[in-house]
């Protein structure tokens, strides 16, 4: 079960369940909203899907409030592939020193599930 908040640099994030969320117009499966302090992850995905989606946000949401999408100078695109890069390449190897069951090779690329930003 996800939680219903997360800390990310002592700031406390909504974690919320929606039945659809739509960004821009289109449909996501997730969205991390800044000015909300709030991230959404789709209410339909199954458990495993829901809490990689979620760590997919909070990545958005701790470049965000470290400033580094700026410090950087991420693009939309840009941090899209630096969270999808720390997805695939990084959580894994996290996921397996914590013993978690983040599982990658259910993980949709941005082109067959987009995410979004609100």
């Amino acid at each position: 079960m996800l939680p219903t908040t997360v800390t990310i640099m002592g700031i406390d994030i909504q974690v919320l369940r929606p039945e659809e969320i739509v960004v821009e117009g289109e449909s996501v499966l997730g969205s991390y909203d800044e000015d909300q302090q709030a991230i959404e992850v789709q209410a339909s995905l199954k458990e495993s899907d829901a809490m990689s989606t979620l760590v997919h946000e909070m990545a958005h949401a701790w470049l965000r409030l470290s400033s580094m999408t700026e410090v950087l100078n991420l693009d939309e695109q840009r941090e899209e592939g630096l969270v999808l890069s720390f997805e695939r390449h990084f959580m894994p190897a996290i996921a397996k020193v914590l013993g978690s069951s983040i599982d990658k090779s259910k993980r949709k690329t941005k082109l067959a599930a987009k995410r979004g930003k609100k």
